[in-house]
């Protein structure tokens, strides 16, 4: 199962990770590499939305198990190659 920090190590585009359980957020360089992930985000039927200047934050429904953040993970770890 991957973890939010083993992508944010992959990826170095992917940083200040913060917050606690599925309540996180991450940042991008820029505004346009931040919605540029959340346009392939959203091809791959993510819904997902940008905060502030350059971040995405997480704020999963209630009915979010494990396996949800195991998929988003891999989501996120596919747009970012």
């Amino acid at each position: 199962m991957l973890h939010v920090r083993i992508v944010q190590e992959k990826y170095d585009v992917m940083t200040n990770v913060r917050g606690i359980g599925t309540f996180i957020a991450f940042d991008l360089p820029s505004t346009e590499e931040r919605d540029g992930l959340i346009a392939k985000l959203r091809n791959q039927g993510l819904a997902i939305g940008g905060c502030g200047a350059k971040s995405i934050r997480l704020r999963p429904s209630l009915v979010f198990q494990p396996k949800h953040a195991s998929e988003l993970l891999h989501h996120i770890d596919a747009a970012l190659q």
